[in-house]
């Protein structure tokens, strides 16, 4: 008999359903947990945030910080020093592969060489 044929005898069913409310006070008890250590800095964090939100001088700060938002987009990296930086990955907004053989990387996978199958076809 496989572990999805085994028989639902009452005390496998009994077993099943103990283990099930054991593990479930455990998740109970870490939320309750959590819920105790959690909950008051999540409202001490959101009276701060009230008071920031009420302060002119925070206000003039998130104002300059939102104007410079666009001055440096994650985009333009390496554009600055052109040099530094392979001509692949500058100003791109992903990471593109970079040609490890162009790099001379004596660990850069081989290239196969062409016509090497030995299918009649290639």
């Amino acid at each position: 008999m496989t572990e999805h044929e085994r028989h639902f005898s009452p005390e496998v069913v009994a077993a099943e359903r103990a283990a099930f409310d054991r593990k479930n006070e455990q998740i109970t008890a870490t939320h309750e947990r959590l819920e105790k250590i959690v909950a008051p800095v999540l409202n001490h964090i959101a009276v701060e945030a009230a008071e920031a939100a009420k302060n002119p001088a925070h206000q003039a700060f998130l104002a300059e910080q939102h104007g410079h938002s666009h001055d440096q987009p994650a985009t333009t990296a390496g554009k600055e020093r052109p040099q530094a930086v392979p001509p692949q990955l500058a100003g791109n907004p992903a990471p593109q592969p970079i040609d490890r053989h162009e790099l001379h990387d004596d660990n850069a996978p081989q290239l196969k060489p062409q016509g090497s199958s030995l299918r009649s076809d290639n």
